[in-house]
Parts: structure tokens; C-alpha cells; sequence
């Protein structure tokens, strides 16, 4: 399925509905989780969020660390006690444009790169999690990719391009450019977790994974129907047979 409403509006409410459930995919008594994140940090101080917002603040290590908050604190309360940053990420629409993908494929000859394993995130934010936050751990939703919902370490995930513009003005969101990013260097949810001696409820990813199939996908506004059609396919035959 292909939808054709907001893209940003989109993701921002599927985000909002795997941030919701976080406290139930993770056993209690295994992992306290913490919110964290720009809103948690600032109280939504009016003030501060608006500076937030400025050229200014991407030049200041104090603004950024704010910022870029990753959502989550994760505390690991079994043997061997440890912390972790939680951020969620998701993405609706695939790679449209073939040359972008074609000059990704011929970029990196000894990967598999397809339409489904090619996913988006903006570029300030990931780099900076890189930066500030190297062992961020990033959840990864993206309903054009079999795994539907996959986790890596921020600093583990491949970066196969990167947009050098400083603001992508067709955006509806918050116009920052964009990394595409290798979904296969991601692992399925459960099994990142399991390595890391966290279980999940798998009845919890069940439903959000149902709820993602659900919702599809968003095509850019510029394609044609006969173009949707072919994008889809493809997917399907990758093997999101929800598409």
C-alpha cells in the first residue's frame, strides 16, 4: 500500500506509537528506561527550544548535546549493569529515484544494495549522535524493508550517502538534508537485544510490526502512478509482501 498524506506527519505519529510501547517490548526487570531527549532535558522551555532552532545552536557543542539527545536512557539492571542511549528512528519512504540508488550500487560493488535495504535519517542528527553519543543504540522502523524493525549501535551503521546540501527546502519537515544508510548492517530487533543480554516481548513487536504494514508506504510526490507501481512491485519481490 502507498499513501499519498504528509510524509513528516506520518512518521512523526508511527514514531510516537513505538516510543509509547518502549516500556512494554522491554521487561521490567531487566531494563529501567529513562526518557531522555530534547524535551525531556529542556522541560519544553519556550527559551531555549527556540534558540535551539538556530544556525547558532549547530555551532555550539553545549547546544548540540541537547539537541541530539538521543530519546531513551536505557539501564541494563541484570549481571553486568550497564547504560545505554535509546534513539527511534523511522522511515516511510524508500529510495524513489534510480539514479541516486544506481550511483549508490555502483559506489559499493560488494554490497547487495536494493530499493528495500537503502534507509534515510537526517544528517545532523546522525552524526552527531556519532559524535556526542557513540554508543547510541538506534531502533530502526522502515515499512519497505523485510525486517520491518531492526537496532544497531549508531557507530556499527554503514553511511552509503551523504546529502552535502545545508538545507533541503522540499522537505516538509524540518528540512535537514539527509544519509542514506545500509538497512542490512542493521540486525532484526530481537536478536541486537538478545547479543546484548536484553530480552523482548515479542507479542509487543508483533503489533507495531502489524502497524507498520498497515500504514505502507509514502512515494514522493514527483513520481508517477506507473512508477509507484513498479517501486512497489519491486519491494514486494524483496520481499515486503505487505506492499
Amino acid at each position: 500500500m502507498i499513501n499519498k498524506i504528509d510524509s513528516y506527519e506520518k512518521r512523526k505519529n508511527l514514531t510516537d506509537i513505538i516510543e509509547s510501547k518502549i516500556s512494554v517490548i522491554f521487561p521490567k526487570e531487566q531494563i529501567e528506561v529513562l526518557p531522555f531527549g530534547m524535551g525531556s532535558i529542556t522541560k519544553n522551555n519556550s527559551a531555549i527550544e527556540t534558540f535551539l532552532k538556530t544556525q547558532n545552536a549547530n555551532n555550539s557543542l553545549s547546544a548540540k548535546i541537547i539537541k541530539f539527545a538521543p530519546d531513551f536512557i536505557f539501564l541494563r539492571k541484570t549481571e553486568f549493569q550497564e547504560i545505554f542511549f535509546v534513539d527511534i528512528k523511522h522511515s516511510i519512504t524508500p529510495l524513489c529515484f534510480n539514479k541516486r540508488l544506481k550511483d549508490i550500487q555502483d559506489s559499493y560493488p560488494n554490497l547487495n544494495i536494493n530499493r528495500s535495504n537503502v534507509g534515510v535519517v537526517a544528517k545532523e542528527a546522525f552524526f552527531a549522535y556519532r559524535e556526542l553519543y557513540p554508543n547510541t543504540i538506534i531502533i530502526m522502523a522502515a515499512s519497505y524493508n523485510p525486517k520491518l524493525i531492526m537496532a544497531q549501535f549508531v557507530k556499527d551503521i554503514e553511511c552509503l550517502f551523504i546529502d552535502p546540501r545545508v538545507r533541503n527546502h522540499l522537505s516538509n519537515g524540518s528540512q535537514t538534508p539527509h544519509v542514506n544508510i545500509f538497512l542490512d548492517s542493521f540486525k532484526p530487533i530481537h536478536i541486537f537485544f538478545r547479543e546484548i543480554n536484553i530480552d523482548v516481548n515479542i507479542n509487543s513487536l508483533k503489533e507495531i510490526g502489524d502497524t507498520l504494514r498497515q500504514e505502507g508506504i509514502q512515494s514522493s510526490k514527483s513520481l508517477y502512478s506507473e512508477d509507484e507501481s513498479i517501486i512497489r512491485k519491486e519491494l514486494r519481490d524483496l520481499g515486503c509482501y505487505w506492499l
